[in-house]
Parts: C-alpha cells; sequence; structure tokens
C-alpha cells in the first residue's frame, strides 16, 4: 500500500518530535498542493485560463479577475454538524498580496434533502 510506503520512508528519516511535527505540516500542505511560502501576486505567478481570468501557479484555487481584483475561491467553507463540508459562490473572499491561503470554517445548520 502506497501510504504504508510513505510511513515506513518517514520513520528511517530519524526525525525528533519538533523535526516530526514540522515534515508533517510542510507534507500537509504540499498534499494538498498549498504554497509553502506567501503568493506574490507577481505576473508570472498566473496562466490566463479564460478571457480575462487568471489562475494562479502555485495555488490553483486562488483567481484574477480582468479588473486585477484577486480572490480564493475556497476561502470560506462551510460545515455542517455532522462535520460535513461544501463550497459555494459564497466562499469566495477577495485577498490582497503577499497572501498565505487560509479558509474560514463557518458553521451552519444542516441543510435539508
Amino acid at each position: 500500500m502506497p501510504v504504508m510506503k510513505m510511513i515506513e520512508q518517514f520513520s528511517e528519516e530519524g526525525h525528533s518530535g519538533f523535526s516530526a511535527s514540522m515534515a508533517i505540516s510542510m507534507f500537509e500542505r504540499l498534499a494538498r498542493f498549498e504554497p509553502l511560502s506567501p503568493l506574490t501576486g507577481k505576473p508570472d505567478e498566473w496562466n490566463e485560463v479564460a478571457e480575462g481570468q487568471w489562475q494562479n501557479r502555485r495555488c490553483s484555487h486562488v483567481f484574477k479577475d480582468a479588473d486585477g481584483r484577486a480572490y480564493d475561491m475556497d476561502g470560506r467553507i462551510f460545515r455542517e454538524p455532522d462535520g460535513s463540508c461544501f463550497t459555494n459562490s459564497n466562499s469566495r473572499v477577495y485577498i490582497d498580496f503577499p497572501y498565505t491561503p487560509k479558509r474560514e470554517y463557518i458553521d451552519v445548520p444542516r441543510s435539508e434533502g
């Protein structure tokens, strides 16, 4: 199983409690395709994905519109009482650079249906 191979490799590295904690934190960010350093907003960070809309190369849930305003489309995550989460059009959060991606979790009542 691939996950067990990762655990075996991790254990062979000989981490202390402190370095293991740091490595786990970094791995989690990388595994979620999150940047390790703040986004700069510089021109070389963007790919045009549609006319007048750019997607950040370093963080796929960050976009910029033709007016130059950048936003994180996963800035707000809505969480139901059972722990299930979802995003929608209200998840968009406008951002300034430098920007370190973060998510705000908003508890909502159970959705019907």
